[in-house]
């Protein structure tokens, strides 16, 4: 699994604040490219550059889910138990 290491400027909170949030309860969604999701998970190599995808990542930045379909997603948060937050 790739980690992720980026941490904006900005961000409200520190790496180790949010792990202590809620470690694995916490998931955070991205959408992205095909052309960025290559950039750093080595086994997305074949995926189409332009395609979108939404992934699912874990508080410590570890892929847990990339796929093309938002009921994969929608799913995969029900079957976890978790619910979705907004962050504006």
């Amino acid at each position: 699994m790739a980690h992720i290491e980026k941490t904006p400027t900005n961000a409200p909170f520190s790496v180790e604040e949010f792990l202590a949030l809620g470690g694995e309860d916490i998931v955070y969604r991205r959408r992205l490219t095909g052309k960025e999701l290559k950039a750093f998970l080595p086994e997305a190599k074949n995926a189409p550059e332009a395609q979108v995808f939404e992934a699912l990542f874990g508080a410590d930045g570890t892929p847990l889910l990339v796929t093309d379909d938002k009921r994969s997603l929608a799913n995969w948060l029900d079957e976890a138990g978790m619910d979705m937050a907004l962050r504006h």
